[in-house]
């Protein structure tokens, strides 16, 4: 349910749609129901790596910008 209010608060669903899905979350009867009602969103921190998922645009570097290795000499 913290992944849900996590991505609500990030504008990835609107408050309508959270509602909907703690509702689905609070009546299910299994672990995979809630699990499903969050195939969608990007993953929380992983506790193995510390890293947090995130699109391709945000993880691409700028073309040129220091130690992406993209230029020579960088």
């Amino acid at each position: 349910m913290e992944q849900l209010r996590d991505a609500a608060a990030e504008g990835r669903i609107d408050f309508d749609e959270l509602d909907a899905r703690l509702e689905q979350a609070l009546s299910s009867r299994t672990y995979a129901e809630p699990a499903a009602l969050t195939a969608d969103l990007p993953r929380p921190d992983s506790p193995r790596t510390g890293r947090r998922w995130c699109s391709r645009a945000a993880c691409t570097a700028r073309p040129g910008a220091p130690g992406t290795g993209r230029f020579p000499g960088t």
